[in-house]
């Protein structure tokens, strides 16, 4: 399990200032909302603790270890082996078989090939689409991309996942699929999990909300 403290953070894009002295604590096993509109700074706030973007001041803290005092390589490796990152448009690669999508993460790891392709089956037929595994990207609908996201960002087991606007573009039933989804790995098997949304709709999964104007519910 993992859980995170930001203290003091700040952040500035084209002289707006999306993150100004911003603290946030998230428990280990919790469901937090990240809420705001446009340009609110959730999508950043993500992407900073998933590595992706820097920042001039403040601190952030994965468990106890603090991202900014690690070395380049050991904040990757444990950033990698800690989160499981879930970009907005749940972008696959075309080129490559659903089985290689979700492989990804391991290759990159150097996970034995057994193992791999085991772990590969195994976080599939979890999200349903073990039937995809040979086809490409262009063949999915609905869901079937998110739920295929989902798997390889499981695929190496993180304790957290990191969700960027999962919502955005599906319909109700859609929606309420990838939700339950998220949902039951944070009930059951203890992940925490981080979303970054302005949808309503993920208000009720959430035992956190934190609306990026400051008030935390």
């Amino acid at each position: 399990m993992a859980g995170i403290k930001i203290i003091n953070l700040n952040k500035v894009k084209s002289g707006h200032h999306l993150l100004n002295n911003f603290c946030l604590l998230v428990n280990p096993g919790e469901f937090v909302m990240i809420s705001g509109g446009k340009k609110s700074g959730k999508s950043t706030l993500l992407n900073i603790i998933a590595g992706f973007e820097t920042y001039p001041s403040g601190d952030v803290f994965l468990d106890t270890q603090n991202l900014k005092r690690l070395s380049n390589a050991k904040r990757a490796e444990l950033l990698r082996k800690t989160m499981g990152f879930i970009p907005q448009g749940f972008f696959l690669e075309p080129n490559l078989t659903i089985r290689e999508n979700i492989a990804l993460p391991g290759i990159f790891a150097g996970m034995p090939e057994k193992t791999l392709k085991e772990r590969t089956e195994t976080v599939a037929k979890i999200l349903g689409v073990s039937e995809l595994l040979e086809k490409r990207p262009k063949a999915l609908y609905g869901s079937q991309v998110q739920r295929t996201c989902i798997a390889r960002a499981l695929l190496l087991d993180p304790p957290m996942l990191l969700l960027d606007e999962p919502t955005d573009s599906l319909d109700g039933p859609n929606a309420d699929t990838v939700l339950k989804i998220v949902k039951l790995f944070q009930e059951k098997l203890g992940k925490t999990v981080l979303i970054a949304t302005s949808d309503s709709r993920v208000a009720p999964y959430a035992t956190k909300t934190v609306d990026m104007k400051g008030d935390i519910k």
